[in-house]
């Protein structure tokens, strides 16, 4: 779209002229008092000057601005495009299958927003060029925080996009009761049954005449030739013999607690956090007893169950204790030695519904060992995958904080079988992209999404995801989806003429590669930019010759919605057609730029046609869509285009209009300030907020001040941010990458500057208890003369200190606090 025509060079003279006299007077009282002299040469030569230049820019305004709007148009001197948004949508499938987008046609899969009376309806298209659907579900999402297992998994709330089963959030640690109920069985084969139960019944006996107190045993006969023995932890018999009608009499308890031949692990407990319980005594561990081999509780109340003061740490029992409760029971009776048993693992009774499944193939598999070393993990379940045995990939999303993963994912994934074995094999898996997004369910957290494709095999009915520290949620069949449309035209065009022919198109707005490529200029990934990049976004059928697609060899102006034939496009390709050249408008791309930016759970309608694979039945958002912007506004253009020259940057007034021109719209109502070498160095400076006392720092502040400390002549300070709204960490983010592939580009001019590092700006308010007092105006850095308490958006407050510059602190405003301050 042609920028439009600035307003009237033309300068009047004599307003000229009367600016001058204001300004004489205003400096040289004595000059506004005195007649003026219409002979005086130096007002002669001030007359001349200001006739020459009203005659110089009349003369602009006579010169043609269609030539000069088509020169700007030959240079690039157009609106900025419309930016379509992105995000994340999962989908429900029916029936497994693959998703994909053909040059020759767009996917047949198109989402939307439901019209409601303030907005239409937004759609939104798939951007992978090939993804897998599957069937399945989250069934839990745990963590291991290097002692115990806990359940984290929250399904979310529907009307923000979290479809059940497809996606679980991490939330509120809660314990799991699944190691309550683990047994360990002990299988041993032999001819002689009758006289084995007994070996064992003897042995068993033998064993409870020790003081061990903690593990139950039984044996039974488990076939014809099979004997099982039964290992359990029991919190209750310990207490059997101090308590033995099961409740207290009140005061001290205690307990027997030994420990197995060539052992010394006991099960690691503590003291249930029970509302009877005295606060001091809850949630910590046993006293060792005045005898060997016994554990004390002090200060229980009367008539307290014993079976409800411990509990256990939610972890397995060690591989090396099934071991030694064998070896004791061979040592017991020397019968029992020579026998090899096949030992299990199992946990009793109905598990409730998000208790991880899993844990039992893990141990079986001698998994568990490995899954747990080295810290803190995630550990997601995914099952019901594969049920045809054909799916040869599944789609997993996984929420992470921001910037915390390079090229190497630190993930695992592993096989479920549908007997709920995992062999201790990996399965192969990539990066499909990683898209940015901000987590409105934490407080606006800025997160990364990363769409992870793992291979699965024929025997795959689930995946085991470990993610090497915290995760914010995972999500089953996750999708990478932009606010692109398709527009079906069909219309048939000839070529009237073989010169440059316009054709208009039916919408505005429209997306080519160009469109894309500004879209990049946001903190995309590299990933996510090469998904992006291989979408196709035209297709314009030529009678008789290769098609035209993605606008190669036309020229396309985006917001306008006009295509020149037989013009060349940027980059200087052209395609030639011919006088009477037959063709048809396919279809291409439109978007609805800053419309596009949906609320989490806003894309809930998907549109397929009858009979497709994949079958979708639902999909949701969980996430909110992102960097959608409209088109650059006619105003801004004539700004960017005619107004005057920059030049070379060299004062940090320079800068700050240079980074606002790169920041684009986003920036219109920021307030920028950027600080060199000697205005940090010269004078007194601090950082907000200040740290005074007990106050708690702030991580972004404590960054910036240790970047400064590093930071030499060639180093300018940036501090940006909105002064009347709170700011996102992902546009702080977003400014930041911009403003640093700025100055990357002005090393190459400037020698002088090689970095820049960027704070967010923070909104002071000066609380007074007597305003009639004038201060200084505001906005201001400088803290010189300021009285009272400042004051954050988060509620901070700080003494101003005298006569310092705060580098990242601007006083807006100044309130009245009549009760004072404390």
């Amino acid at each position: 779209m042609r920028v439009p025509a600035p307003g009237p060079l033309k300068l009047d003279s004599q307003e000229l002229l009367n600016d001058v006299r204001d300004r004489l007077a205003s400096r040289l009282p004595e000059y506004a008092e005195g007649e003026a002299d219409p002979t005086d040469p130096g007002w002669l030569l001030l007359e001349e000057a200001a006739w020459l230049v009203e005659v110089l820019s009349e003369q602009l305004d006579d010169y043609p601005y269609s030539v000069i709007q088509q020169l700007m148009h030959l240079i690039g001197g157009r609106l900025l495009p419309a930016k379509p948004a992105c995000g994340v949508v999962i989908a429900e499938a029916t029936i497994p299958g693959i998703l994909r987008n053909e040059r020759r046609k767009p996917s047949e899969c198109r989402l939307f927003t439901p019209q409601n009376e303030n907005n239409d309806v937004i759609e939104f298209v798939v951007v992978d060029s090939e993804v897998q659907l599957c069937t399945g579900r989250v069934v839990s999402l745990v963590e291991w925080d290097g002692q115990e297992l806990g359940l984290i998994g929250e399904p979310g709330e529907i009307e923000t996009g979290s479809i059940p089963g497809l996606i679980s959030w991490s939330g509120g640690r809660k314990r799991t009761k699944l190691f309550d109920s683990e047994v360990a069985q002990f299988t041993v084969i032999t001819n002689k049954v009758d006289d084995t139960l007994g070996y064992f019944e003897k042995a068993i006996e033998m064993l409870d005449g020790r003081t061990l107190g903690w593990l139950t045993l039984a044996v039974e006969q488990a076939g014809a030739d099979r004997v099982r023995v039964d290992a359990r932890i029991d919190l209750n018999l310990p207490f059997a013999e101090s308590t033995p009608e099961g409740f207290t009499v009140g005061g001290d308890v205690w307990a027997n607690w030994g420990t197995l031949d060539e052992s010394t692990w006991t099960p690691p407990v503590h003291v249930q956090s029970h509302p009877l319980l005295p606060r001091v005594l809850r949630g910590t561990l046993p006293f060792p007893g005045q005898e060997e081999n016994t554990i004390f509780i002090p200060d229980v109340p009367t008539n307290f169950p014993v079976a409800q003061l411990l509990q256990r740490t939610a972890a397995p029992i060690p591989g090396s204790v099934i071991d030694s409760i064998w070896g004791t029971l061979g040592n017991m009776n020397t019968r029992l030695a020579a026998l090899r048993p096949n030992v299990r693992r199992i946990f009793e009774g109905e598990m409730e519904e998000d208790e991880p499944t899993w844990v039992a193939g893990a141990l079986e598999s001698g998994l568990w060992d490995h899954l747990v070393h080295g810290g803190s993990k995630a550990i997601a379940h995914i099952d019901g995958l594969n049920q045809n045995g054909k799916s040869k990939l599944v789609r997993l999303g996984l929420i992470m904080d921001a910037g915390r993963f390079g090229k190497d994912v630190d993930v695992e994934i592993y096989e479920v079988t549908s007997q709920g074995q995992i062999p201790n094999a990996l399965l192969q898996k990539r990066v499909a992209w990683t898209l940015p997004s901000v987590l409105d369910r934490d407080g606006g957290r800025s997160v990364e999404v990363i769409g992870l494709d793992a291979k699965l095999h024929s025997s795959t009915r689930g995946v085991l995801v470990v993610v090497n520290g915290p995760m914010y949620g995972v999500m089953l069949n996750a999708m990478f989806v932009a606010n692109m449309p398709a527009v079906d035209d069909g219309r048939d065009v000839t070529i009237q003429r073989n010169v440059p022919e316009p054709v208009s198109l039916l919408n505005e707005d429209l997306v080519d590669k160009e469109v894309i490529e500004h879209l990049l200029l946001e903190p995309i990934p590299k990933d996510a930019a090469k998904v992006l990049r291989e979408l196709p976004v035209a297709r314009l059928a030529v009678n008789g010759k290769e098609d035209i697609h993605d606008w190669e060899g036309t020229d396309i102006d985006p917001c306008s919605g006009v295509v020149t034939m037989n013009a060349p496009d940027n980059h200087g390709r052209r395609r030639d057609l011919r006088q009477g050249t037959g063709m048809t408008l396919s279809w291409y791309r439109r978007t609805d730029g800053s419309w596009g930016n949906v609320q989490a759970g806003g894309i809930n309608i998907i549109e397929l046609p009858p009979g497709s694979v994949p079958s979708i039945s639902q999909v949701g958002n969980p996430l909110g869509t992102l960097f959608g912007e409209d088109r650059e506004s006619p105003h801004a253009a004539v700004n960017r285009l005619f107004g005057p020259a920059g030049g070379t940057p060299v004062l940090p007034s320079d800068f700050e209009q240079l980074f606002r021109q790169a920041l684009g719209s986003r920036a219109s109502d920021w307030y920028i300030r950027v600080w060199s070498y000697a205005e940090r160095a010269l004078v007194t400076t601090a950082l907000w907020p200040f740290g005074e006392g007990d106050e708690p720092r702030d991580d972004s502040t404590e960054k910036l001040r240790a970047a400064l400390k590093t930071a030499g002549p060639e180093s300018l300070l940036v501090v940006l941010g909105p002064l009347d709204k709170k700011m996102s960490d992902l546009e702080f983010e977003g400014a930041a990458a911009m403003i640093h592939k700025r100055v990357s580009q002005l090393r190459k001019r400037i020698p002088a500057v090689r970095e820049a590092i960027v704070g967010r700006l923070w909104p002071l308010d000066l609380q007074v208890i007597d305003d009639d007092e004038d201060h200084t105006e505001l906005p201001t850095h400088d803290t010189t003369g300021l009285q009272g308490e400042l004051v954050d958006g988060k509620g901070r407050r700080g003494t101003p200190p005298p006569s310092t510059l705060m580098l990242n602190g601007v006083v807006t405003k100044v309130v009245q606090d009549e009760g004072g301050w404390s």
